[in-house]
């Protein structure tokens, strides 16, 4: 939103309703991290009570990674979705897993999350190399197709990959590894990639659908864990192990 978008009255209501970090990012455009950034947030703050200013100050002392997360939890929750759909995804394809970490950095969505998967068997053919492949793209397209909450919203992701509207950094990455799958097959028909994401995207929202309940109910205790901006939370292999969830992950052939 822009400064001349945010009035002083919606900017106090903001902050009345407690969502002083937000009013503050609306006006500032950027993480915010004091009241002395912006000409134009500072002749927004000049025309507030005095009970709001003070509000804003004591906000603005804040140290940035103590900045607490509120109205965005459900934001929390839908990337953590993302991370522990690899997780669960790669254990329903016999992986083994490590360590999974998340850091949601600021108010605009920026975020960083992790999840390792381990490579357990040797691959001396190059059809165990292309097998692994296969497998590795349906991990890695399984964190954006468990994003939403409800099951329609889940469908339209699933096309929005196989059309490939979207700018998802997984996707990029399993576009390049189909890539090198079709290289190692030897395959050069026409429209052979996009054949290969269709077939793949598939199979991973058929896994993704199968073990949903076990996907969100990890990510909710995992976003839970989260209180502030740039606190960094992780669960290490073992961790995720002796989840009680894991016990019921539907294994895929």
């Amino acid at each position: 939103m822009s400064t001349t978008e945010f009035s002083s009255e919606a900017f106090a209501s903001a902050i009345r309703a407690g969502n002083c970090r937000d009013a503050v990012a609306s006006i500032m455009g950027q993480n915010p991290i004091g009241i002395n950034r912006s000409k134009q947030l500072l002749i927004e703050f000049n025309k507030l009570d005095p009970s709001d200013q003070e509000a804003i100050l004591d906000w603005s002392q804040l140290p940035p990674e103590r900045l607490p997360i509120k109205d965005q939890r459900w934001y929390v929750e839908v990337i953590a979705r993302h991370e522990m759909a690899h997780i669960v995804v790669a254990k329903a394809m016999g992986f083994s897993t490590g360590e999974a970490t998340l850091v949601l950095h600021s108010p605009d969505g920026s975020h960083q999350g992790t999840s390792l998967i381990h490579l357990e068997h040797s691959t001396p053919l190059l059809q165990d190399v292309s097998t692994y492949l296969e497998r590795r793209i349906v991990i890695l397209l399984a964190g954006y197709l468990a994003e939403p909450e409800e099951a329609h919203e889940r469908t339209s992701y699933a096309h929005d990959l196989i059309r490939k509207k979207i700018t998802e950094s997984d996707l990029q990455k399993a576009l390049e590894l189909i890539r090198l799958k079709l290289n190692i097959e030897g395959s050069s028909q026409p429209n052979a990639v996009e054949g290969a994401l269709h077939s793949l995207v598939k199979q991973a929202s058929s896994i993704v659908e199968a073990n949903f309940g076990v996907i969100s109910s990890l990510a909710q205790k995992f976003a839970a864990r989260i209180d502030f901006y740039e606190q960094r939370i992780g669960w290490d292999g073992h961790e995720i192990d002796v989840q009680p969830e894991i016990q019921n992950i539907v294994l895929w052939p």
